[in-house]
């Protein structure tokens, strides 16, 4: 990793550690997942745990207008509409992952969507859009 990489995740997170509002880890999140989130929903967990290695958790509530809202954004990403009719192939995977535009591709579940990431495999994120539950989970690990 170079050095100007692990000064800007120290930054981020002492300003995770030091704010007292919740929003810079909403922020994060809408960063990773390329999504802008509407200003209403309830927020269930928004949490971090650990010290220089840390997690961050977060999930929140949404109505039925706010659901659809976030889910013409995921159906709107790139690569969505060409992994629901084709697949993700061997070759559209590759591109995916030489892609410097995104972090990561958002699949349809049984449930709703799972946000795989393509990049920085040192920084695990998962994601899951609930429709059911009308839920949106994430996990972000710094290693």
């Amino acid at each position: 990793m170079k050095k100007p990489t692990i000064y800007i995740m120290i930054l981020v997170f002492a300003l995770l550690i030091s704010c007292s509002s919740d929003r810079p880890r909403i922020e994060l999140m809408e960063k990773e997942l390329g999504l802008n989130l509407p200003d209403t929903y309830e927020q269930i967990t928004n949490t971090t745990d650990g010290n220089i290695d840390f997690e961050i958790n977060i999930e929140l509530k949404f109505q039925k207008t706010e659901m659809d809202q976030i889910m013409g954004q995921i159906k709107k990403s790139k690569y969505f509409v060409q992994i629901e009719q084709q697949g993700l192939d061997s070759t559209l995977l590759q591109n995916i992952k030489a892609d410097t535009t995104i972090n990561g591709i958002w699949r349809r579940t049984d449930q709703g969507f799972n946000f795989v990431k393509s990049r920085n495999e040192k920084e695990p994120v998962n994601a899951i859009f609930d429709t059911i539950n009308q839920t949106l989970k994430f996990n972000f690990i710094h290693i």
